[in-house]
């Protein structure tokens, strides 16, 4: 463990900024790569593209990147390991939002009508697996986006605060010396 803390602060990563960088610059990164795995997945509707929930909650596992800043937690210092804590509950927050909303999608919209069983409009025509159409995606970007624009916002008010105390600090004892 010793060995590991050491060889992360010769690497200059020992430094509590790089949780917070990582939280917000992650997003620039995994939503491009989410769109792409979203556009290579199968279809299940009849006239339109309609998608599993199941291979929806696939397609958001880039999102996982945010969790990464808990490994600061292992920092020997304790600004590194808050602003790691601080970086983390983001990250667990970024990755939990789309999965819950997808999950209100299935139970709120059921399915695509028509797809198996009697005609279409009866509610016990709806393919079970097939719950999420495009125009249900756009509530989903939009929540990504706004989670990624608030946690950014969020996290460079910490950064800019740490500056400022830092410098302060730096300040106060170049006084007193």
């Amino acid at each position: 463990m010793k060995h590991l803390q050491s060889l992360v602060a010769q690497m200059g990563l020992d430094r509590p900024l790089w949780p917070l960088f990582l939280v917000v610059l992650s997003p620039l990164v995994t939503i491009p790569i989410i769109g792409i795995v979203i556009s290579f997945l199968p279809e299940c509707g009849n006239d339109e593209p309609w998608w599993q929930v199941e291979h929806l909650r696939l397609a958001l596992l880039p999102g996982m990147v945010d969790l990464v800043p808990f490994v600061w937690l292992l920092s020997a210092k304790t600004r590194v390991k808050r602003a790691a804590a601080i970086a983390g509950v983001i990250g667990v927050a970024r990755l939990a939002l789309p999965q819950l909303t997808l999950a209100l999608i299935a139970m709120r919209y059921g399915g695509q009508e028509g797809s198996i069983g009697p005609p279409a409009g009866d509610y016990l025509s709806r393919d079970p697996s097939c719950f999420v159409s495009p125009f249900m995606l756009v509530p989903l970007v939009l929540l990504m986006v706004g989670a990624f624009a608030v946690s950014a916002l969020f996290c460079v008010f910490l950064i800019r605060r740490a500056g400022k105390i830092q410098e302060h600090s730096g300040s106060a004892s170049s006084q007193m010396g």
